[in-house]
């Protein structure tokens, strides 16, 4: 059996762990899964190194936890691996940990990030899952083999995966580092700090969950009487779309390939990137002293104490300052196409049909049924980008199950085939 290597331990790289668990134990050839993570399992949900202060609510609910939507994927074997999933499942977290009476009787409400990053760590404690505290370095192929570095050693692995937000996207004239202007990442961590800043203005960029969950933590931490103000290029505040027909084709992607790519596009933009949550949306319309501006900005003009912020709305462009300015405009998913070497990069560019640098557009677009980019070998699987081609629920938390399932099956179906079958197939 190959391995497969997952960089990344929170909530997909840890499915992908313990769906290889299951089946190893239910019989079945599963590969051999190495997950490496700097940070270890869900360093990026307690709220400690970014991204969320970890009080921030689960954008989904709980129940889409590790093993949902548990389908059959397995033959005769199916049964018995959905069971050793449900004993993983949020409801089995639960049970275990005593807690299950309360959560029902307040209502089955969506937990706080951090706690959401206790049952992942729950998870993989209980399915033994071994993750190594690492950064991934540089990836190289060979042959039919990704060769990867990793915490000084070089790992081969048949199967590659990427998991994971990457850094947060940047606007023209953004600094680092520099104390009034955060970033999807940063924010959270300078959050604690804010109130010393006699901040009286303060501008959130971006029209996405991210930016909604930022202006909420502000409302928290700053002065009563400052202004915020949401700029996006919509310059309205937009609900996400819960209704069963658009929640189940995150469950189950069935119908999606039927769909025309600009229906796609139109799909994803309308219930995920772009709208806020329920929740959000609640909090933000009680809130006077939010407000919405139309525009795009085009550039940042930090000084010492203030920002200023080129914002075009489609007529002139104004030049605005702020005290603070937080950009929540997405994050990198090509975040680990710099560690390719030259020869990796000339690969993968032309299995996407990239002339040049690859770009997310063209990955997104190749990316077949095992969420792996089509005409690459060794395996590339990249859920983050998977949304557009496979269905809208892989990018995020909405089917982490499926994805393990479909990241997994190749290699166990190649595990499978009698010796000589797999010769002919590597000739």
């Amino acid at each position: 059996m190959g391995r497969l290597l997952v960089a990344g331990a929170g909530p997909k790289g840890i499915a992908i762990a313990a769906k290889a668990a299951a089946l190893t134990a239910a019989g079945l050839p599963a590969p051999e899964v190495t997950v490496v993570d700097p940070l270890g399992v869900a360093g990026y949900w307690h709220g400690k190194s970014g991204y969320t202060d970890g009080r921030r609510q689960l954008g989904t609910r709980p129940e889409k936890d590790l093993g949902f939507p548990y389908l059959p994927a397995w033959g005769e074997r199916s049964a018995e691996v959905s069971a050793r999933m449900q004993a993983l499942s949020w409801h089995g977290y639960l049970m275990a940990t005593q807690q299950l009476g309360e959560w029902v009787d307040r209502g089955c409400p969506r937990p706080a990030h951090g706690r959401w990053a206790e049952y992942i760590t729950w998870v993989a404690e209980t399915a033994g899952i071994t993750v190594r505290r690492t950064a991934i370095g540089t990836v190289d192929r060979a042959g039919r083999s990704w060769l990867v570095e990793a915490g000084g050693e070089v790992i081969e692995a048949e199967s590659l995966v990427f998991t994971g937000p990457g850094d947060a996207l940047r606007l023209p004239g953004q600094p680092a580092g520099h104390p009034r202007v955060l970033d999807g990442r940063t924010v959270w961590q300078h959050m604690a700090a804010l109130p010393e800043k006699e901040i009286r203005t303060a501008c959130v960029i971006g029209g996405g969950e991210t930016a909604g969950a930022i202006t909420t933590a502000l409302l928290e931490v700053l002065d009563p009487s400052a202004q915020i103000e949401l700029i996006s290029t919509e310059g309205a505040l937009f609900t996400r779309g819960e209704s069963f027909t658009e929640s189940h084709m995150y469950t189950d992607p069935s119908v999606w390939l039927r769909l025309p790519e600009r229906q796609r596009r139109a799909f994803i933009r309308r219930t995920d990137r772009g709208v806020f949550s329920v929740s959000v949306q609640s909090v933000l319309d009680q809130a006077d002293r939010v407000h919405t501006v139309l525009g795009r900005v085009r550039r940042l003009h930090p000084s010492d104490d203030a920002v200023d912020i080129e914002i075009e709305d489609g007529q002139e462009t104004n030049r605005v300052k702020y005290d603070l300015v937080v950009t929540a405009i997405g994050f990198d998913a090509l975040w680990w196409l710099p560690l390719f070497t030259e020869a990796a990069h000339a690969a993968l560019a032309k299995a996407v049909g990239s002339s040049g640098r690859v770009e997310a557009r063209d990955v997104e677009r190749s990316i077949g049924f095992s969420l792996a980019v089509d005409n690459l070998t060794p395996a590339l699987h990249l859920p983050v980008l998977a949304g557009l081609a496979q269905g809208p629920g892989f990018p995020n938390l909405s089917c982490l199950g499926l994805l393990a399932d479909r990241v997994l099956q190749p290699s166990v179906i190649r595990a499978s085939q009698p010796r000589t079958a797999q010769a002919r197939g590597q000739r």
